[in-house]
């Protein structure tokens, strides 16, 4: 390929492309890259190229223009979801609580099999988890549902009277000058049960975001 003349050209925005094109055209940035490699006498090297270049540039605009998320939602008949034999997903909120607590406790094995030998089963975070529970509140149309049991508020009420506690507890044994180290693990426990849950809250609530109704429209 004869580099220097197409570096020269400096396609598609160079002034030699702006001025070869009629005037009467909008904007030369809209023509495809074979008309101007066409319009500027380019070897057929630049032209082979910059059929490339346009297709790679095709395929990934209509990549960015669809929108997976209404696909997902839109997929779903949701007819077929009221039907008799999906009864028991008129429930499926009422599981969450005890999902969320389950996703808590498996995250918390996980992370700590990191620190020891055998590495298999363990991870950092996993967001599927938290999309996964907002997707199918959305499709189910449970969210109003789900909100009504008010699961978060008394998540972090649980932990704001265990921290209280605890707090009690450590005046009292520093008083009594005594206090032993299963206070101190049972401590560190809770406040990484506290942890987990918020972040897995903060996903679940951006997730949330994603299966808007005003986010699906068009």
């Amino acid at each position: 390929m004869q580099l220097d003349s197409f570096v020269c050209q400096e396609l598609p925005i160079s002034d030699t492309v702006m001025t070869s094109q009629n005037s009467s055209q909008k904007n030369n940035l809209e023509q495809k890259y074979t008309e101007l490699t066409e319009a500027c006498n380019l070897t057929d090297d630049c032209k082979e190229a910059s059929e490339v270049v346009e297709d790679m540039v095709t395929k990934l605009t209509n990549l960015e223009s669809t929108d997976y998320l209404k696909m997902l939602v839109n997929i779903i008949d949701e007819q077929s979801l009221r039907s008799p034999d999906n009864k028991h997903l008129e429930l499926f909120h009422l599981i969450i609580p005890a999902l969320t607590t389950n996703y808590v406790q498996a995250t918390l094995h996980a992370k700590n099999t990191l620190n020891k030998k055998n590495l298999s089963n363990t991870y950092m975070t996993d967001d599927g988890f938290a999309v996964g529970i907002a997707y199918l509140l959305r499709i189910l149309r449970q969210n109003d549902e789900f909100s009504a049991l008010n699961w978060w508020d008394s998540v972090w009420s649980k932990f704001e009277g265990e921290k209280k506690e605890k707090t009690h507890i450590s005046n009292v044994g520093m008083e009594m000058k005594g206090i032993g180290p299963e206070f101190n693990v049972m401590k560190m426990k809770t406040t990484s049960y506290q942890r987990e849950f918020q972040w897995l809250f903060y996903s679940f609530e951006a997730a949330q975001q994603f299966f808007k109704d005003e986010q699906l429209t068009t």
